[in-house]
């Protein structure tokens, strides 16, 4: 009995091994991820996380964001913390930056962003971009709140510390373009294919360990974490472009629903 107990054991152990060897091949460092030379500090410590690096104005973001919202409200790991921080630099991608930061202490988080990159990258609505008066607007009829409002808040020192909290992680992380995804502060994953996008994140957020509580600290400044939210993320089909003309806010919000409730699936990407 004891020598079956034991042939058991090593071929369960056997089996485990092989498992994670297959594992190791199948998800090589330099292919479907790199490591960042000097990690980031974890945004809560002791817990694995995935942070992204995104902007309203990039395409490949507007085409990841539902496809990481799903993952992140369905699929992450109930430990595993996810945090969207929005990247800086330059004047748009800093004004962008704002709008979503000013977006995230009103209370707003994954159907707003759906709106805003919709807004931008479907209705061609330029002044999004950087015209504050239509970015505050936007931002006062998702949050039902008046414009004065989401002026003290565009204006406040803690959105003024989370973008500069932005521009140093961005630039300790060495991080050179848009949607940029690292796990536990140190992979950042490579967007190959989304099926093995998400596979590589899974793969790391099992395979490796973060430093446990007595030797983590917090950022000081915390980057609005995703809230759990009741909708889930609806992709929806093009629509014709319309010319970049201020297009009035009512308008757009017509359109945004009239195309939503035709929405389709769009193909994954290849």
């Amino acid at each position: 009995m004891n020598k079956r107990l034991l042939l058991s054991t090593l071929l369960v152990s056997a089996g485990l091994w092989a498992s994670q060897a297959s594992a190791q091949l199948l998800f090589t460092e330099g292919k479907d991820y790199t490591v960042i030379e000097n990690p980031l500090k974890l945004q809560k410590a002791g817990q694995k996380e995935v942070i992204e690096f995104f902007s309203y104005a990039c395409s490949h973001c507007a085409n990841l964001d539902p496809k990481i919202t799903d993952w992140a409200l369905n699929k992450k790991p109930k430990d595993v913390g996810f945090y969207q921080i929005p990247a800086v630099g330059g004047r748009m991608w800093t004004f962008l930056a704002r709008v979503k930061l000013v977006a995230n202490e009103l209370g707003l988080s994954y159907d707003f962003d759906k709106k805003y990159f919709y807004s931008i990258h479907e209705l061609n609505y330029r002044p999004l971009l950087g015209d504050r008066s239509a970015a505050i607007d936007f931002i006062a009829k998702a949050a039902g709140v008046n414009k004065q409002q989401v002026e003290k808040v565009w204006d406040s020192p803690k959105v003024e510390a989370a973008i500069k909290n932005s521009d140093e992680l961005w630039r300790q992380a060495k991080l050179d373009g848009v949607p940029a995804v690292i796990v536990n502060g140190k992979y950042l994953v490579r967007l190959i294919s989304y099926e093995n996008f998400f596979s590589t994140i899974d793969f790391l957020l099992a395979s490796t360990k973060v430093a446990p509580i007595k030797n983590a600290t917090s950022a000081e400044v915390k980057p609005a974490e995703a809230k759990p939210a009741e909708v889930k993320p609806v992709e929806t089909k093009s629509v014709e472009v319309k010319p970049a003309e201020a297009t009035p806010i009512e308008a757009m919000s017509s359109a945004l629903k009239s195309a939503e409730s035709a929405a389709q699936p769009q193909p994954a990407l290849k």
